[in-house]
């Protein structure tokens, strides 16, 4: 069965031990459910692209 918080849990450790924001993956699995019952999953790619740019963006901005 599926368990949202324990999941989370999970994902959180996982991004933790691996040095990746958990935000960018929960951003990029939002990205991929909006997406995931479409033929054609048009501009995917770029959408997760800026995704990844954005958060780098933000990890920059907030680290000066």
């Amino acid at each position: 069965m599926y368990n949202l918080e324990r999941d989370k849990e999970l994902l959180d450790s996982l991004c933790e031990k691996h040095q990746v924001e958990s935000e960018l993956i929960f951003e990029l699995l939002e990205i991929e459910r909006d997406v995931r019952h479409y033929d054609r999953r048009h501009r995917i790619y770029e959408r997760l692209r800026q995704c990844v740019i954005s958060n780098l963006k933000e990890k920059k901005r907030k680290s000066l």
